[in-house]
């Protein structure tokens, strides 16, 4: 049962850690989002990325790998954390109703009212009081002589479960529990509740029904952001205290997560929805990070891309997107959670997947080339020569041969023995750097290595060299230097991506042999390989490609005027 209910767990925090990460970016980068309500937004935004990302990791690992052990000193640290950016939420929620309220109530003073120095110092007077109030708390809580155990049915700490285990009285501890819960909660909710009180009375006495429902919009987001965090969380402290006897402990728990996690991936959906300047910069965001993604809409969508051409670019869109997708979220990881470690049977997966990839990536460059040779020396068998039929055939032969003939690189590895070191200076999972780890001979996986690179690669770029050696010589057989330009111009986003692809191959094996001496090199070519292709082959193709860039435009209905 732990295992399903991890699922949505896990599907909710990764939505709460991109969607708020994501209005931090927005709010920080767009200029016409650094306003008081926005700023308040990324108090939010911060206080929901440390609230869940306190909890939920530790909760996934509770239900994945049964780790439920958590010495007293961290589950103090936890609980403190949990509760002052429990506390600072309601705070944040409190200052954006008053902000509605001063700009619905007030709107020729709001920007006097609400200054840069204001919001700064609401901002930290909302996080002291959490702060402040929550360390006697934690003190307290420490103070208790514990003898009932040391298991809590919860998955994490929280203030009651752990007090439930002390041998001594924990009145204190009740009373300034439900004191905190008063004087936070409480006076947050009734200032919340007395500022829409009175937008409620200036909006309805405005004349314009326009005007009014303009001024309800603009706290709409709010006050769905207020109920998703004010009704788990009054559920939560009700059922602790008074209805522990009714309702069953796997309910509460459920619920408790619920009202950690709910909030943080409620509110950015609902303000990227609801709020039309950050609903405008997603859009803008997603329409850069989403090329590959977009050159195979505008292929699919345009008639006048269903060429053989734009097959062969489609397909090396979709062979960009699962070598980005093999290895970066690894790689980000690493870098913002340090994230290092990776089980053997993955760490080979990996190292299938990014060779299959790479070899399909080069086998897509021949076709692409071969695509250009026939296109120029023999342009009236073009139409019977590079068919549709012919497109599919190459494209499965190239996933079938990139498919079979990388098993023998994890086979291999696997049947290394690894006995003592198991840290490899690189951020994903390369052949001979994980082999070199083994404590037996690695000759047969450095051989393996060497005649697939050969006969992958060096065919491939074999078989480049010689479709546009035969290109060359056609061309300059033309006698129209126009002609000439023409036909090398079909070719030059091609050549750009093969130069860019090839010279970081060549380099990283030419540097292989000094990467004891200098790790970091062969570490960062090869990061720049995976990465670098799939972010610039959509580009170029887009910025030198004339068909391309119309139907771009098109299809973002762009205005084009002239050429």
């Amino acid at each position: 049962m732990h295992v399903w209910i991890s699922f949505p767990f896990c599907s909710m925090y990764v939505v709460a850690v991109v969607g708020n990460c994501g209005l931090l970016y927005l709010i920080c980068c767009e200029d016409s989002l650094h306003r008081p309500m926005y700023y308040f937004l990324a108090m939010l935004s911060f206080t929901d990325l440390v609230m869940c990302s306190t909890t939920i990791p530790k909760a996934l690992c509770i239900f994945w790998f049964h780790l439920k052990e958590i010495t007293f000193d961290h589950c103090l640290v936890q609980m403190f954390f949990i509760y002052t950016f429990t506390g600072m939420e309601s705070g944040v929620l409190m200052l954006m109703a008053l902000d509605r309220y001063v700009a619905i109530c007030y709107p020729l003073r709001y920007s006097t009212i609400l200054t840069n120095p204001v919001i700064a110092k609401v901002g930290l007077s909302t996080f002291l009081r959490a702060v402040l109030l929550i360390i006697p708390l934690i003190f307290i809580t420490k103070q208790l002589p514990y003898c009932r155990g040391n298991v809590i049915h919860h998955t994490y700490c929280d203030h009651m479960s752990v007090a439930k285990l002390s041998c001594g009285n924990i009145k204190v501890n009740i009373i300034y529990g439900l004191l905190i819960a008063l004087f936070i909660g409480g006076f947050d909710i009734l200032c919340i509740t007395v500022s829409y009180t009175m937008i409620l009375r200036a909006v309805v006495s405005l004349s314009s029904r326009t005007a009014q429902q303009k001024a309800f919009s603009t706290c709409t987001a709010h006050i769905f952001a207020i109920v998703f965090s004010y009704s788990p969380a009054f559920f939560c402290f009700f059922s602790h205290r008074f209805g522990s006897h009714i309702i069953p402990p796997s309910c509460h728990i459920i619920v408790a997560n619920i009202y950690l996690l709910l909030p943080p991936t409620m509110n950015p959906i609902v303000y990227g929805v609801k709020t039309k300047q950050i609903r405008d910069c997603v859009i803008r965001i997603i329409s850069a990070l989403s090329a590959n993604i977009l050159i195979l809409i505008i292929i699919n969508q345009e008639a006048a891309l269903h060429q053989p051409m734009y097959h062969f670019l489609g397909i090396l869109a979709v062979v960009d997107m699962g070598l980005a997708t093999t290895i970066m979220p690894k790689i980000l990881a690493i870098l913002w959670f340090d994230a290092k470690t990776i089980s053997l049977p993955e760490c080979f997966v990996q190292m299938y997947v990014i060779h299959c990839f790479v070899g399909m990536e080069s086998g897509i460059f021949v076709c692409m080339a071969i695509d250009r040779y026939v296109a120029i020396c023999r342009p009236l068998r073009y139409p019977s020569i590079v068919t549709e039929s012919f497109v599919i055939k190459t494209a499965v032969f190239m996933a079938l041969r990139n498919s079979l003939c990388p098993v023998s690189v994890p086979v291999l590895a696997a049947q290394r023995h690894y006995c003592s070191r198991n840290r490899i200076e690189h951020c994903l999972c390369s052949n001979l750097g994980v082999t070199s780890l083994s404590c037996d001979d690695r000759t047969i996986n450095s051989i393996n290595q060497l005649i697939l690179a050969w006969t992958l690669m060096g065919s491939d770029l074999c078989l480049i060299i010689l479709s546009y050696a035969l290109i060359l010589h056609s061309v300059l057989n033309l006698n129209s230097a126009e002609a000439v330009s023409k036909a090398l111009s079909t070719c030059t986003s091609h050549l750009i991506l093969i130069f860019f692809f090839y010279t970081v191959i060549i380099v990283i094996s030419i540097t292989h042999s000094a990467g004891m001496r200098v790790p970091l090199i062969p570490v960062i070519l090869n990061v720049l390989h995976n990465v670098i292709p799939p972010a610039l082959n959509p580009m170029v193709y887009a910025l030198k490609n004339k068909e391309l860039r119309h139907s771009l435009y098109k299809v973002l209905r762009l205005d084009i005027k002239g050429n």
